[in-house]
């Protein structure tokens, strides 16, 4: 059982019935073992009760387990439905300090109670207790006594008569002492003993020494007190930062918590409302709010009782499953509608935000489905599944990164000339720039990791790789070598030569086996990773190399061209598959689908072209851009396609977000940047400025009204650009616009809109 509750139906009264719980649940001592152990205990008996309540009536536990069933459906659900509190719990045990273990114990079972308190005693004599309680030398007998007693408290367990000698020392001190500071340290001890040790239960005289501790504490003046209030409170050195007033209440809640147990275990449950309402009001506690919700709703408070419960709950959980094996909550009188109070607050709390976020919702929101499967949750109308509801809207949550749902992650301002490539580790954790130097970045925090200046400053990098493992970085340019380095150490591992061109793509396979450039000169070299030798020199195309890409599984190689064609080879043999050659200009980029069964192409005709990798058949051409399209990237498990167009005249980028199943343009944005690169988990967009600059920007991490709040906002701004342009008649004469055109609303990326001039990029020309 986790907390008592007298029951009136045993032929016992209150003292006897609360004498043999403490019996039946003895604690030594307070650990993380300990408290994994008892959390178990809970899983254990959560499938004990489901066994009882699905017994056949006769069963002596049947009708009691049943009972506490209805509880349990209001609550978790069922039994089993709240293993996963109790799991919780446990899992906060290995990042826990001393001040959550000691509040974890306390909503875990009172029997921790008292080794709480000999954990506090310890740390006391652990430091000058002399010091603390501010004791003359003029009461050194009195002090030599105290430290005695202390330290048979400390000592004590239920074999030994420690208890019993520092309780009778304990009450001698407070009789006859005349020491002004800190009586409500020992007054503290002897009401603990008194309250929670079977052998020594007087609870009349607890509920006395601790509302004199109470008092005492209130009365504290003396400032150099401070150290042990922060003691006695378990705030450790933590409580020397806190303000002194703010100590005192902590410690005088807690004293009349424990006066309201001594009342609440008699059964006096009006008396016991007095404390805690007292304690709830100078400071709360979970286990203090849950007894007050008990000790409200035994005197018919019923109101008051769900309130109460309502806040507890919305800040741990763990007390629904602990209201749903706790057989006193099912004993007292209008339990379920109390309970029935609380759950329809709160389901008519979640509701109202999903109204409040249907009405503004956009229709191919990123948020819809995670609606739909919250509305599915609220269906369950247990408080674990609203609470759950509640949590997953108020959660801040990493959102797609489209290009108009996006914030500014770090800057990177290292380079001193035009960056001309960009990469990400396959991790997404690190950015690799290049221009006559390359440089790597942390994607978080923009912190510089290693720079690399093997080259000469007239050469350029072009191309960018990291290995599959994030362990080596590969470049190569102008320079017509490759060079690889290792990325931690920063050494140059080796430098691979062929090329008697500039290189323009580099590429690892998935397995780290093989690494292919592309360059300048039309081949194609096949390098192997681990001994650098080439593994094939492939030749077929007409014209510049303009992209090389593994497929997933490491089988086929494609390779893209200014002649306007992609070339798929066997990686094992070298030979040529296919020819894919619809594309009517150069092909600028291309990119596999995570499961390599469609391959995505880009070119300077404007258009994007998706290709089933089965038959070679072209299943889509997407229109759109008004400029050649300079790259393509597979976004959100390949459900949407990510294309990037630069008109060089203008200098404005602009990307476009594509739906894959029905070739769809979603949304656009423009900006003054030239090139702009997604990260593997397409969490990260990294864009390249004239500035010299490469922007992070991040998908954000906001909860989920503030998200539709943003979207709806950014809908509407589109919506307005919307109706004012299909207004505007545009003069013939003016930046050579024809009447009646416009253009398509977009987002535009800082700075001014100059979205203006011709693309005049000439075909067939080599790099």
């Amino acid at each position: 059982m986790l907390s008592f509750q007298v029951n009136p139906k045993l032929n016992r009264d209150a003292l006897s019935q609360y004498r043999a719980f403490l019996i039946e649940n003895p604690k030594s001592d307070v650990s993380k073992e300990t408290l994994a152990a008892v959390c178990q205990a809970i899983e254990l008996e959560t499938r004990r009760q489901t066994q009882y309540a699905q017994a056949p009536i006769s069963n002596p536990h049947s009708k009691v387990a049943r009972e506490m069933y209805q509880v349990a459906q209001i609550m978790t659900g069922s039994f089993l439905g709240g293993v996963t509190l109790a799991q919780n719990i446990a899992k906060e045990l290995d990042k826990t300090d001393d001040e959550t273990l000691s509040y974890i114990a306390s909503m875990l079972d009172w029997g921790f109670w008292l080794p709480l308190d000999q954990k506090v005693v310890s740390q006391i004599l652990d430091d000058d207790l002399q010091m603390l309680m501010r004791i003359s030398d003029s009461e050194s007998s009195w002090f030599s006594q105290l430290e005695k007693a202390f330290h048979h408290y400390k000592d004590a367990t239920r074999q030994n008569d420690f208890f019993q000698q520092s309780l009778q020392i304990l009450l001698n001190l407070v009789s006859a002492s005349k020491h002004d500071y800190g009586n409500y340290a020992l007054m503290q001890r002897i009401g603990m003993l008194y309250l929670y040790h079977p052998d020594f239960l007087n609870l009349s005289k607890a509920e006395m020494y601790f509302i004199n501790a109470a008092q005492s504490v209130q009365k504290e003046t003396n400032l150099q007190m401070k150290r042990l209030l922060s003691t006695l409170t378990r705030q450790g050195s933590k409580g020397m930062i806190q303000d002194f007033e703010s100590l005192k209440r902590r410690l005088s809640s807690e004293y009349y918590f424990h006066a309201g147990v001594s009342c609440y275990v008699r059964a006096e449950y009006e008396r016991a409302v007095e404390y805690f309402e007292t304690a709830y009001y100078i400071f709360s506690t979970p286990e203090l709010e849950y007894l007050l919700a008990k000790s409200l709703l035994a005197i018919g408070r019923i109101g008051d009782c769900a309130r109460i419960l309502i806040g507890l709950l919305k800040k741990h959980e763990f007390y629904m499953l602990k209201a749903s094996l706790d057989e006193g909550f099912s004993l007292l009188p209008n339990a379920l509608d109390s309970l029935a109070i609380v759950r329809d607050h709160l389901l008519s709390e979640v509701r109202s935000k999903m109204q409040e976020m249907r009405a503004a919702i956009v229709e191919d929101s990123q948020a819809l489905q995670i609606l739909e499967n919250i509305d599915k949750r609220t269906k369950e109308r247990s408080c674990f599944s609203i609470l759950q509801a509640r949590s997953e809207i108020e959660q801040p949550r990493r959102w797609l990164l489209t290009p108009r749902v996006f914030e500014s992650q770090s800057l990177i301002m290292s380079h001193s000339l035009r960056v001309n490539a960009i990469c990400f580790s396959q991790d997404s954790r690190l950015v690799a720039t290049a221009s006559w130097k390359v440089i790597i970045n942390e994607v978080e925090s923009g912190a510089e990791v290693q720079t690399f200046t093997d080259l000469k400053s007239k050469e350029t990098i072009n191309a960018l790789a990291f290995s599959p493992d994030n362990r080596i970085l590969a470049a190569a340019g102008s320079d017509k070598r490759i060079f690889i380095w290792d990325v931690s150490s920063g050494a140059l591992n080796r430098v691979l030569e062929e090329h008697t061109q500039s290189i323009s793509s580099l590429a690892f396979s998935s397995n780290n086996r093989y690494l292919v450039s592309g360059g300048i000169d039309e081949q194609l070299v096949v390098w192997n990773t681990f001994t650098g030798d080439i593994a094939f020199k492939l030749k077929g195309h007409q014209n510049s190399i303009s992209k090389v890409v593994f497929s997933p599984d490491s089988q086929i190689l494609a390779s893209a061209s200014m002649d306007n064609t992609i070339q798929l080879w066997d990686i094992k043999t070298g030979k040529n598959l296919r020819t894919l050659n619809r594309h009517k200009h150069a092909v600028t980029h291309l990119q596999f689908s995570s499961d390599g069964k469609m391959l995505v192409s880009s070119s300077w005709d404007k258009t994007i072209k998706i290709w089933d990798m089965q038959t070679g058949s072209e299943l889509q051409t997407l229109h759109g851009h008004d400029n050649g399209v300079d790259s393509v990237h597979f976004l959100f498990k390949d459900k949407y396609i990510a294309s990037t167009s630069f008109n060089r005249m203008s200098k404005v980028c602009c990307i476009k977000l594509w739906d894959v199943l029905t070739g769809r343009e979603m949304e656009s944005t423009y900006g003054r940047f030239y090139s702009a690169v997604f990260s593997p988990d397409a969490s990260q967009l990294a864009v390249a400025s004239s500035d010299r600059s490469v922007k992070i920007m991040s998908a954000p991490e906001v909860p989920l009204t503030r998200f539709i709040a943003f979207e709806h906002k950014l809908r509407r701004e589109l919506e307005s650009l919307r109706k004012s342009e299909s207004q505007l008649q545009r003069d013939p004469k003016e930046n050579g616009r024809r009447r009646g055109e416009r253009r398509k609303p977009s987002y535009w990326l800082g700075g001014l809109d100059l979205r203006q001039g011709n693309d005049r990029r000439q075909s067939q020309l080599k790099l």
